[in-house]
Order: C-alpha cells, then structure tokens, then sequence
C-alpha cells in the first residue's frame, strides 16, 4: 500500500491521492506517514496547548474526562460500557471515518508545559442544516479560567479554514454565560436555541 498516490489515475490503495507533485507538503507527508502507522495527528499547537487525535488506549480515559468536564452537553463517549474487543473495533471505525476521511473528530488537549490532559476538544459533522460544523470545547473544571478555552476555540478555527470550512456552530447552554462570552469572543453570534 502506498502512503501517497499521485495522479488521477492512480488505481492502487493509498493513504492519500493528490494529483500533483506540488501538493505534497512536509506537513501532508507528516501526516500520511502517522496515519498509515496507526499513530495520532497533532492538528493544532498554541503557545500552551496541543490538540492531538486519540490513541486507542487512550478511550479508557474517556470516563474520568467527562465527569472532570462536568457539562451538560459533554461530547458522547462512545466508548462507555464497551469490552476491550467492541472499544477496538469502534475506535479503528472512528479513525478511519472522522480522523482519516473526513479529518475532523475529536482531540484531546494536552498542556505543553507538562503534558496534562486537561481536555477535550474538535468537531461533530452532523446534520446542522445551514448552521456548519459544529465545533466543541471542554476544558475539566480545575483548569477553567485560564485562556486554554480561547486558545482552544482559536486553534479550531484555523484549523477548520485549513480544511476548507467557512461556517462553523457550537452547541451552548443558555446558562453558561463564560462559554457564551468566549464564543462571542470569537465571532459566533447567536443563531436561536432548541
């Protein structure tokens, strides 16, 4: 198999097919060459975070984020209840799909300084109309008020324009005036509730 096919009418099975040369960046070769060993994509780095994809191992940590988040609209861990055979199988289907087709999933964050978790952040592309994809950030509650959801929610969208995306929503309870303002801060504008 290989990593990057070149031109309209490669007919193998490749990681990647470009049709020129020219569109073969160090950065796509980075990532080609994780995503054909299995390995995690960094997509964004800030000044203090990183926002990388998920190992497989790393599902098992699921549990404890979403009780450390503590939201009323946490992303779905898919992963709960699941044995070790049936959590393989969603992740590797989850890696093919949002992460390898699509490149848009969900990423955990990590702090730079100290390689700390401190949360959960990315994309859902389901069917919101004309509202765009719908971006999610969710920093644990020890470490809130800190900017890492401005930085965050910054790096999201520029990586979204990087991938051609030029409408994005979030999902945010009423109540939660800091995630209103952090948005706002960021050039959402309200587009009515449900």
């Amino acid at each position: 198999m290989a990593v990057i096919g070149i031109g309209l009418s490669f007919s193998g099975q490749a990681v990647y097919v470009v049709e020129s040369e020219e569109q073969i960046t160090p950065e796509l070769l980075d990532t080609a060459a994780r995503r054909y060993a299995g390995l995690p994509v960094t997509v964004a780095v800030t000044r203090r975070l990183c926002l990388r994809e998920m190992l497989e191992e790393e599902t098992e940590l699921l549990d404890a984020l979403d009780a450390a988040v503590d939201s009323p609209f946490a992303a779905v861990n898919e992963y709960h209840g699941l044995d070790r055979e049936r959590r393989h199988e969603r992740f590797i289907s989850y890696r093919k799909w949002a992460y390898g087709m699509l490149e848009l999933g969900l990423y955990l964050v990590f702090r730079k300084s100290d390689g700390q978790l401190i949360g959960r952040a990315g994309f859902y592309s389901g069917d919101f109309d004309s509202a765009g994809v719908m971006v999610s950030y969710e920093i644990i509650r020890r470490e809130r008020r800190k900017g890492y959801g401005r930085e965050c929610l910054k790096a999201l969208i520029l990586y979204a324009e990087k991938q051609g995306i030029t409408r994005l929503c979030a999902l945010i309870d009423p109540a939660n005036t800091a995630s209103l303002a952090l948005a706002a801060s960021c050039g959402f504008e309200p587009d009515g509730s449900f």
